[in-house]
């Protein structure tokens, strides 16, 4: 008995003769994308491309906020950035490991400060006074 050889190949993926089941177009580009997608979705091309970069980083707002937060505790650098944490975030790796710290502890840095304006206020008070807390 002799083999049965097929007569026709089956087209490959991506060949020009083929017929793809969707006609949609995969873009990668902000600038690719349709404005009328974009108004559907409510976002502007800047909001797209700003939150791309933070996928690539690794970041979310919550970690924007959080940096924002970092930075009215404590004082900003005026000097140039030695490394690219320090460039992204705008503060230096002590502050960056005690914000995990905190977050580790289970804390917020409101509690800290509150502890230690206590701390602070007690100064000078006698002991034989009852504080309360």
């Amino acid at each position: 008995m002799e083999p049965i050889l097929p007569t026709t190949s089956p087209p490959k993926l991506g060949a020009p003769g083929t017929v793809s089941p969707s006609k949609r177009r995969i873009t990668y580009s902000a600038d690719e994308i349709s404005p009328h997608a974009l108004d559907r979705l409510g976002v502007n091309p800047d909001i797209l491309k700003k939150e791309k970069g933070m996928k690539k980083l690794g970041i979310c707002d919550v970690d924007i906020a959080r940096g924002e937060e970092l930075r009215r505790y404590t004082g900003v650098s005026q000097l140039e950035p030695r490394s690219k944490v320090e460039f992204m975030f705008g503060f230096n790796d002590e502050q960056l490991h005690r914000e995990r710290a905190i977050k580790r502890l289970g804390t917020t840095e409101q509690e800290i400060m509150d502890d230690y304006s206590r701390r602070v206020s007690r100064l000078g008070v006698p002991n034989s006074l009852p504080v309360q807390l």
